[in-house]
């Protein structure tokens, strides 16, 4: 009797200890459920927190250069018409907005001590010692234009002319000023500036794309534990097993895959999941129209919407030499456009040129714009059988370009072209067309010429 009221004892112990212990591990699994969506939240706000930090960034470099592109417009500005205007300007950029300044702050603020920092730091110093550069020819331009100098800014009134330039007359100290902000040196240095800007905007592309691999391992990470503890839950709690499949499990291998594959994230699944996939898929959709942004700008001319120099000298690489000719085109006096109606018309100007070449020739081809008024065509798959098509296409351009529109006045080009199959083919085909263009210049200009 005693023996049996024993075993029914034990028979109850065993399962009360099973009914804990399947209780005990529901709770741990449900608690540790509860951790790993938690961490895919903090994942979210990871991402998120990256995604603002890049656009800061990305702003704050592009910030850098369009403050220096502005100090060099008005510095330009007044030394060609003298007006204080442009002073004024310049100065209030440099003292009051600091949109240089508040770049490279916002950049040390996320990035110091990076590559990325570094780079923006050093176009920082270059546009500060063209900022020295710009005040002295200001200072001259003071001269030139015989304008009260008591009126500029301290930073003006301060500098000394060199004994050069003390002796010069006014229309020479107007030259000589035009000269500093438009010569060759000066073009340099903006040059480096933008060389580094656009490192910078590299280094931050590939650090973003650094932090959008860990954060996307990392979500994967906690979604592959959430989804063992899911599958581990299963086998305690049959009855929640086919919901579970159905509303988490299934959607969430389904969106790994896509997560590997770089793909938007599906919308299935339960109402989390739902939000975590909406959510994932508008930062995916941000992140990659913002990597689309930065590798059009970083391929292609800002003014015109043309290939820029960088995407041109890459094409010139990567194309087959044997198959390829080379076009080079400059806009005559182009200068004298500037400087007679204004930085406005040159610039509605280039972009009439640009209308023009881009519809001159084909799809297949790449027009580019490489240098102020210097454009270049890559004619694919061509050789000198295509000669008189090219003339034809010049003279076209040539004739539509001569003719004024909408306040642009009329221009020609000159033109040098070298095809793949010329003689001594083995020679750089962007000298040979520089040589033959170098004929129309040094012969009064506006015409077209062969390199053979």
């Amino acid at each position: 009797m005693n023996e049996k009221t024993n075993q029914k004892s034990l028979a109850g112990i065993s399962i009360r200890t099973l009914n804990i212990i399947m209780f005990a591990i529901a709770v741990i699994l449900a608690a540790l459920l509860l951790l790993a969506t938690n961490q895919v939240s903090d994942s979210y706000e990871i991402m998120q927190d990256a995604t603002e930090e890049y656009i800061e960034c990305q702003t704050a470099a592009q910030d850098m250069m369009s403050a220096s592109d502005y100090l060099t417009e008005q510095v330009r500005s007044f030394t060609v018409t003298g007006e204080a205007e442009y002073v004024q300007n310049f100065f209030e950029e440099v003292n009051q907005t600091k949109r240089r300044d508040i770049a490279l702050e916002t950049m040390e603020q996320y990035l110091q001590g990076s590559d990325t920092y570094r780079y923006l730091q050093e176009a920082n110093a270059l546009s500060n010692e063209l900022v020295k550069l710009e005040h002295y020819a200001m200072r001259l331009a003071v001269d030139a234009y015989g304008l009260p100098l008591s009126q500029f800014p301290e930073e003006i009134r301060n500098i000394e002319l060199l004994p050069e330039h003390r002796e010069l007359t006014g229309e020479e100290m107007r030259s000589a000023a035009i000269d500093l902000v438009f010569n060759n040196s000066y073009q340099t240095q903006k040059d480096k500036i933008r060389n580094n800007v656009n490192l910078c905007t590299t280094a931050l592309i590939a650090s973003a794309r650094s932090g959008q691999t860990d954060s996307s391992n990392h979500l994967l990470q906690v979604l592959k534990r959430q989804s063992l503890l899911i599958a581990v839950l299963m086998l305690a709690v049959l009855g929640v097993v086919l919901f579970t499949m159905y509303l988490v499990i299934q959607p969430l291998y389904e969106g790994i895959e896509h997560i590997r594959k770089n793909e938007k994230f599906p919308v299935t699944g339960s109402s989390e999941l739902r939000y975590l996939a909406d959510t994932y898929n508008e930062l995916y959709e941000a992140t990659q129209k913002q990597q689309e942004t930065l590798s059009y700008e970083a391929s292609h001319d800002a003014l015109t919407g043309l290939c820029n120099r960088k995407m041109f000298d890459h094409e010139r690489e990567v194309c087959d030499p044997q198959t390829t000719a080379m076009i080079l085109i400059d806009v005559d006096h182009f200068k004298e456009v500037n400087d007679t109606y204004g930085h406005e018309t040159g610039d509605k100007l280039l972009k009439r040129v640009a209308s023009i070449l881009r519809k001159s020739f084909r799809s297949e081809d790449y027009v580019c714009r490489i240098g102020g008024d210097e454009f270049a065509v890559l004619m694919m798959n061509s050789d000198s059988s295509l000669r008189t098509l090219v003339t034809r296409k010049i003279e076209a351009a040539q004739a539509q370009l001569r003719q004024p529109e909408d306040g642009v006045p009329g221009i020609t080009l000159s033109v040098g072209v070298a095809f793949p199959d010329r003689p001594n083919s083995t020679g750089d085909i962007y000298r040979d067309a520089d040589t033959a263009q170098y004929r129309i210049k040094n012969g009064g200009k506006d015409g077209l010429a062969f390199y053979d």
